[in-house]
């Protein structure tokens, strides 16, 4: 089948990828979490506002599992319907289902990114300043910038590359439908030459060529008794 291996390590390449991704973006949502409790303990009352890098990190796990059930979709169709005939409306279907994922994942790591390089985390507490609170933020050696904490740049790394990877899927998707459409399944390759119907001869069709047969020995052997009968004539003339 057109291109089969190479969309098969595409899918597999996109899914590993996007199941890395969902995996990081949860373990940063949980060193996020860590965080808050530590600085509410740190500064009884107060509390840690990230709710824009979690809603970022929410969305970008959503593009990652969408595109990880994709993969799974169209790699199983590929596996068990190798030879499956492709139409202008399958071909249509392919490519903006593998489109809308790009685009998914597009949007969301873009917002994950600039989050992530110009936002930081906020603490606050009733009554209290945000100049006295970032007085004791600048006392405690804590940078709340999104930036600095090692734990959000895996995940968006890793999801920069499964992006990457579905464009790639996409691009091999479009490939192989429209060669399916254009040149047909593999395996139902056609020759010319022996187009023509075989037919086999029935019972009567036998029986017919046999009397066939017959008549034209006879007819032989009526010519073969003639010629001498006309050599005897030719000479008592």
């Amino acid at each position: 089948m057109y291109l089969r291996t190479a969309r098969l390590c595409a899918f597999a390449l996109t899914t590993s990828l996007s199941i890395a991704t969902v995996g990081l973006a949860a373990w940063a949502l949980k060193r996020g979490v860590d965080k808050k409790d530590f600085v509410k303990h740190s500064i009884p009352g107060a509390t840690l506002d990230i709710s824009n890098m979690i809603s970022a990190g929410s969305v970008v796990t959503a593009a990652a599992g969408h595109a990880t059930f994709l993969c799974l979709l169209f790699a199983s169709a590929a596996i068990f319907i190798p030879n499956r005939e492709e139409t202008q409306k399958t071909i249509c279907w392919k490519e903006y289902s593998f489109a809308y994922a790009a685009v998914f994942y597009l949007g969301s790591l873009l917002a994950a990114t600039i989050i992530y390089a110009t936002k930081s985390g906020k603490i606050t507490k009733p009554g209290v300043s945000q100049d006295a609170i970032a007085q004791i933020v600048a006392l405690s050696e804590q940078d709340l910038r999104y930036r600095k904490q090692d734990y959000i740049l895996p995940y968006i790394i890793t999801g920069w590359l499964a992006f990457a990877s579905v464009l790639l899927s996409l691009v091999l998707v479009s490939l192989a439908a429209r060669h399916m459409h254009k040149h047909g399944a593999q395996g139902s390759v056609h020759h010319p030459a022996s187009t023509a119907p075989e037919t086999t001869a029935g019972p009567s069709d036998r029986v017919s060529m046999e009397n066939t047969g017959n008549e034209d020995l006879e007819k032989k052997e009526t010519e073969v008794a003639q010629v001498p009968a006309n050599t005897t004539a030719e000479k008592a003339v």
